[in-house]
């Protein structure tokens, strides 16, 4: 993905184009424009893993049968996602920068751990029982992870 920027007045306006990212400014000082993009960029990837986990998380839920109590969108450092106790999916926006078959993994993971906490052979069995390859999408993910951060 590329980005180009320009000016403009009013608010930041991200617009994806092929493989462009456009991000339109206000005018300002150039540590002003340099914090203006990465967080137009930022809130423009937010949205669009709202979305898809949402719709990744309505796919892969009832082969799993459960239902998360609601979906958080976090920019956690350390972590691709994590389920809470009370059945709250917390996953990372930057995974959205992932290929789809690595981001289903983490959902499926995570969702997972809905009926299974911990990572013993139950949980690993289940997992495996909705994605055969998880091994693969798994090893991808720590291969390139570093490759889905902005920062």
């Amino acid at each position: 993905m590329h980005i180009a920027g320009e000016e403009c007045a009013g608010r930041s306006r991200v617009e994806l184009a092929g493989t462009w990212l456009s991000v339109r400014l206000p005018t300002g000082d150039a540590s002003e424009q340099r914090a203006a993009i990465v967080n137009a960029i930022e809130g423009w990837y937010r949205e669009r893993a709202e979305a898809i986990f949402s719709e990744r998380v309505g796919i892969f839920a009832p082969l799993i049968d459960v239902r998360p109590k609601k979906i958080v969108v976090r920019g956690q450092k350390t972590r691709w996602g994590s389920c809470g106790k009370d059945g709250t999916l917390y996953l990372n926006w930057h995974l959205v920068m992932a290929p789809l078959p690595v981001l289903d993994y983490l959902v499926v993971h995570e969702l997972c751990h809905l009926r299974q906490p911990g990572h013993g052979r139950r949980f690993w069995s289940l997992v495996g029982g909705v994605l055969a390859d998880y091994r693969a999408r798994r090893a991808e993910l720590r291969k390139d992870g570093w490759r889905y951060r902005l920062r």
